[in-house]
């Protein structure tokens, strides 16, 4: 009699077993037939059951199944974090596959998790949504690095680094942008989009010492990149560092001559800083010969002269009218006046380019007041 009980109950636990085996089994055939909803009930069951979650195909499945909701467009599936257990039923599979014997399955499930994650990111990145688009961008490098300690790869998806550092700086988590350019370094991966991110991380910490530090060291890898070159110029602006700035400005034109701009800025540096009259015009005309109709140039060039007869004007507001006085403000004047015609040809031009501008305008009333040129006043609306 007590045979026949352990008999029965060997029975019991075999038929137990093969039901969870199905259970398996199923979820694989309902998955082949595109049945999701009865592959996801038979693969949950049995990822539960002791008899089968520690088995390493069961694993494989549930990560195949949960990959095919995630894949799915039609919205009949509401499984909001199907891609996320789908990447962690591989791993699970992978820590229980102690024989690779199924090393091919996970790897390339593990590779369509990582490729539709870097994809879900792309949208909230150009969408300005930089929490989930890291979120994604986190996932692909999780689930490269489970391939890479689990097969002993060394796979980084630096374009995956690349965007999830400039979210993670977008959500102003500087840590874990840091993070990820130090570890693109680290991999040998030197691009000056490196440089520049390390610098922007620096500088929104208020630490532009660091900042030029980085930018000195892509420039010494990247001697002929003009960002990194300018971002370095835009640092010395802002402190208004005069010297530094103007030997940085011509140190860049000499390597970009035909840049306008930085023509221009370099006349502004000689005009408002220095006010040296000779080297503001001298850039300001180089800027212009690159591009006649910029109006920045035309409107600063004209305003160098402008400014300095109405300098003159207020010098001849102050003096007395006795006969010394009244014959310095004559020699005066026809100094004032020079200056407005100097810096008149440069105000029409700049008309010329943009006749709605009001202080253009303002100019030339001005001038064609002071040198009585009444017929082209009557011209300016």
């Amino acid at each position: 009699m007590r045979k026949i009980m352990l008999s029965s109950a060997l029975l019991l636990y075999s038929l137990a077993s093969f039901a969870q085996k199905h259970q398996v089994v199923s979820a694989y055939n309902y998955l082949k037939n595109n049945e999701l909803n009865e592959a996801k009930a038979a693969i949950d069951e049995a990822s539960k059951n002791e008899l089968t979650m520690g088995v390493a195909k069961t694993w494989v499945y549930r990560g195949q199944v949960y990959f095919a909701i995630a894949s799915d467009t039609s919205g009949a599936y509401n499984v909001p974090d199907a891609l996320d257990i789908s990447l962690s039923s591989f791993k699970e599979a992978g820590l229980l596959d102690s024989k690779k014997e199924f090393e091919e399955e996970i790897s390339q499930g593990v590779e369509g998790v990582a490729f539709m994650n870097f994809n879900r990111g792309v949208i909230p990145y150009n969408n300005k949504e930089y929490e989930l688009a890291l979120k994604h961008f986190n996932a692909v490098s999780d689930a490269y690095d489970f391939l890479n300690q689990t097969y002993n790869l060394g796979i980084v998806d630096t374009t995956a680094m690349f965007y999830g550092a400039y979210a993670a700086t977008g959500c102003r988590k500087y840590d874990i942008a840091k993070a990820k350019y130090d570890r693109l370094l680290m991999a040998n991966h030197h691009k000056p989009e490196i440089f520049q991110g390390l610098e922007v991380i620096a500088l929104s910490m208020g630490d532009t010492v660091q900042a030029l530090q980085y930018i000195e060291q892509g420039r010494i890898m990247f001697p002929d990149n003009n960002q990194l070159m300018f971002d370095e110029l835009n640092i010395y602006l802002a402190q208004n560092k005069t010297q530094e700035v103007l030997n940085k400005l011509k140190e860049a034109i000499a390597k970009n001559p035909s840049s306008v701009e930085l023509n221009y800025v370099l006349g502004n540096k000689y005009d408002s800083n220095l006010k040296d009259t000779a080297n503001a015009i001298k850039y300001y005309e180089a800027a212009l010969k690159l591009n006649p109709n910029f109006f920045d140039a035309l409107y600063s060039a004209g305003a160098l002269y402008y400014n300095q007869a109405v300098s003159i004007n207020d010098v001849m507001n102050k003096l007395g009218f006795d006969a010394a006085s009244q014959k310095k403000y004559n020699l005066l004047e026809v100094e004032r006046d020079k200056m407005f015609a100097r810096g008149l040809p440069y105000f029409e031009r700049a008309y010329a380019v943009d006749a709605n501008d009001k202080d253009t305008k303002s100019a030339l009333r001005e001038i064609y007041t002071r040198l009585k040129m009444d017929d082209k006043l009557s011209n300016i609306k």
